[in-house]
C-alpha cells in the first residue's frame, strides 16, 4: 500500500490538486464558449444561404413571368441585394464578436475565477496618491489603468483599485466618529431643519459596505452618523434601528404624517434613508454610488421618528 504524503509534501499535493481543479475549470469553460460560437456562426451562415436560395428563386420567377397587364414593369432587385448585404454584415459582425470572445482569457467567462482577482490598498494608494475621493483626475484613471496591468487577473481592476482607494480614506478617517458625537452632541436640540442640514453635508460621500465616518457609508452607518450628532445612539443595522420603536427610542409615524428627519425603513428591512420631503430621502444607496438625495424608489416602507435622547 502506497504511504500518504504528509508533512510540506501533503500540502504540495494539495496546492497541485487544486491548480488542476482550476485549469480544469477554465478550460471547460473555454470550450463551451467556442463550442457555443461555432453554432452561432454555422447559425448565421445557413440562414444566409437560405435567404440567398430564396432572393435567387424570386428573381428567376420574375424572369419567367410574361409582362401582362400591370406587370409590364420587372420588380426591383436592390432591396434584395441590400438584404443579402445586410445578412453578411450581419455574419461578419457575429463572427467578429466571436474572435473577440475568443481573445479573452479563460477566466474571464467565470465570475467566481474572475472573483480571485488581487489588489492591494497599498497598490492602489500608489496609483491614486493625492486625488481626492470624491474626484478622479484623467491622469489618476490612465495611471489606475498602468497598474491594473500588474493585477494577476485584470478583470475589473480599475474598479478594484478605486474600490480599495476609498477603503484606504475610510480607514485613515481621524475625525470624530460616531460614538464621539454620542458621548459630546454637535447640536443639543433635534429639530427637522437640522437634521436635513446635517444630512445634506454628507452627499457626495462614497458608499463603503460597513462605512460608518465621512470618508464611506452604508445606509445604516449613513443614518446612525448624522443622528449620532444629535445625542441619538442607535446600532449600526437596519434591523437594529427599526427595533428603537420597541426600546422606546423612537416612534412609528403613519406615511402622510411624515416630516423631514424621519427615517425610512423598507418594509423587509434591507434599506434605510433620512426622509426630506416630497417623496424623497437622502440615503445611501449601493456600492460604486454615493449618498444622495433621490425618490423614495420602494413603495412599500413605513416611517420612524427618533425621540431626543437627552
Amino acid at each position: 500500500m502506497a504511504k500518504k504524503p504528509s508533512g510540506r509534501r501533503r500540502a504540495d499535493v494539495q496546492v497541485s490538486i487544486l491548480e488542476q481543479f482550476e485549469l480544469r475549470s477554465r478550460r471547460d469553460v473555454s470550450e463551451k464558449q467556442s463550442a457555443k460560437a461555432r453554432r452561432a456562426l454555422l447559425k448565421a451562415a445557413k440562414h444566409e444561404q437560405t435567404v440567398a436560395r430564396m432572393l435567387s428563386e424570386d428573381t428567376v420567377k420574375s424572369i419567367d413571368t410574361p409582362s401582362t397587364g400591370s406587370n409590364l414593369v420587372p420588380r426591383a432587385s436592390k432591396p434584395k441585394v441590400f438584404k443579402r448585404k445586410l445578412v453578411s454584415y450581419s455574419t461578419m459582425a457575429i463572427a467578429a464578436g466571436i474572435v473577440t470572445s475568443f481573445s479573452l482569457p479563460s477566466y474571464a467567462f467565470s465570475p467566481d475565477i474572475a472573483a480571485q482577482a488581487e489588489i492591494t490598498t497599498a497598490m492602489a494608494g500608489g496609483v491614486v496618491e493625492g486625488v481626492s475621493t470624491q474626484v478622479f483626475t484623467v491622469g489618476a484613471v490612465v495611471n489606475a489603468k498602468f497598474v491594473a496591468t500588474q493585477v494577476r487577473y485584470r478583470t475589473g481592476s480599475v474598479n478594484a483599485i478605486i474600490w480599495a482607494k476609498q477603503i484606504t480614506d475610510y480607514r485613515n478617517w481621524s475625525g470624530p466618529t460616531a460614538e464621539d458625537w454620542i458621548a459630546n452632541p454637535k447640536y443639543g436640540t433635534m429639530t427637522p431643519d437640522l437634521i436635513l442640514k446635517v444630512s445634506a453635508a454628507y452627499v457626495g460621500t462614497p458608499y463603503v459596505f460597513g462605512g460608518d465616518n465621512p470618508r464611506g457609508f452604508d445606509c445604516s452607518g449613513y443614518v446612525k452618523y448624522v443622528f449620532s450628532q444629535f445625542g441619538a445612539a442607535m446600532p449600526h443595522s437596519v434591523t437594529g434601528q427599526d427595533y428603537m420603536v420597541a426600546l422606546g427610542y423612537a416612534v412609528r409615524v403613519k406615511n402622510e404624517d411624515a416630516r423631514p428627519g424621519d427615517v425610512v425603513i423598507f418594509n423587509n428591512l434591507s434599506h434605510d434613508g433620512i426622509y426630506a420631503g416630497n417623496g424623497q430621502f437622502y440615503h445611501a444607496p449601493r456600492p460604486g454610488d454615493r449618498v444622495k438625495l433621490a425618490d423614495i424608489f420602494n413603495p412599500n416602507y413605513h416611517l420612524i421618528r427618533f425621540l431626543p435622547q437627552r
